[in-house]
């Protein structure tokens, strides 16, 4: 209730040329890194390692791909809902702390860590926006 209050009840979010560009940016890098098992698994594991439940990693990049045409809608409408931030949040971190712990722990290569990073800058992007949104918000006047 207060994400929705604070960020979403009286502030214009259509036409802002953040949602577009972060929109666009994420959705494209969840494109991509989602579809590449899906097009080929081969090259995938020479980068990611081996993996022995083929059919999972797949499942995970439909699942990403599926993240990254919400994305990329949220850029051409230049308007988010509540509901697809919650998505777009819960996704970027789920991957950061999946990337952070398998990889820390030995379980997946390394190059996850690669990801993690790009995970705290998407996440560093959009809680930043929240920010300025909420402290913008603290200025309009109430009636």
């Amino acid at each position: 209730m207060f994400l929705y209050y604070y960020v979403f009840k009286n502030f214009p979010t259509r036409r802002q040329g953040f949602i577009r560009n972060m929109g666009l940016v994420q959705g494209l890098y969840f494109f991509v890194t989602g579809l590449w098992p899906l097009l080929n698994i081969e090259t995938f594991m020479q980068i990611t390692g081996p993996k022995t439940d083929i059919w999972l990693v797949k499942m995970v990049g439909a699942l990403t791909v599926a993240i990254s045409l919400l994305l990329l809608i949220i850029a051409k409408r230049r308007h988010i809902t509540i509901e697809s931030l919650i998505l777009i949040l819960g996704s970027s971190v789920s991957y950061l702390i999946i990337d952070l712990y398998y990889s820390l722990n030995k379980i997946i290569s390394y190059i996850y860590l690669a990801d993690a990073a790009v995970q705290v800058i998407i996440l560093f992007m959009w809680i930043q926006w929240l920010i300025k949104i909420r402290f913008k918000l603290r200025s309009i006047k109430h009636y």
